[in-house]
């Protein structure tokens, strides 16, 4: 945890049991992390303090592993390493399965699932090099690859303008 941009840093206590990956702000000013066998953790207290939230039970392989989190609206969304979407509307204490990524056999192992809402009802997810979107959550469509480059993160600024990293 910083409180001076980033020139300090203090490390925190969390809750003991997942390697965590990936963080974000809920729309209620909450901090939430997830990670490692579905777990997800979240702090009210700008990070001074944590509280485990349910985790996501599943096989002992990854594809429950949280890999990326970002806001979507009032709710959180999350994609695991195994290609499946999850969805929390209590600020990260909660997460529903909501979809699985297309071609997800073709996916798994890579080592990168950055998610982006661009808007209300439209979904953006980077998997190794390629880049998906889905409108309203009526399935899957392949966008524009990322060429050779591996996709490490999607911001969008508003609901047209986004930029995609690797």
């Amino acid at each position: 945890r910083t409180t001076d941009g980033g020139t300090t840093w203090t490390k925190i206590s969390v809750p003991k049991g997942a390697r965590l990956y990936a963080a974000t702000g809920a729309s209620d000013g909450s901090i939430v992390a997830v990670g490692e066998g579905g777990a997800a953790i979240r702090s009210s207290d700008q990070g001074l303090t944590w509280q485990a939230a349910d985790v996501v039970k599943g096989t002992d392989d990854t594809s429950n592993w949280f890999a990326s989190v970002s806001p979507a609206g009032p709710a959180l969304v999350a994609v695991s390493y195994g290609g499946r979407i999850f969805r929390s509307t209590d600020g990260g204490t909660a997460w529903i399965a909501a979809q699985q990524t297309p071609d997800t056999g073709k996916l798994a192992g890579f080592q990168s699932f950055p998610v982006a809402r661009p808007g209300e009802d439209t979904l953006v997810i980077g998997v190794g090099n390629f880049i998906f979107r889905s409108a309203g959550g009526a399935g899957f469509e392949k966008t524009t690859s990322a060429g050779n480059q591996t996709v490490f993160g999607i911001r969008f600024l508003d609901p047209l303008v986004g930029v995609a990293v690797g």
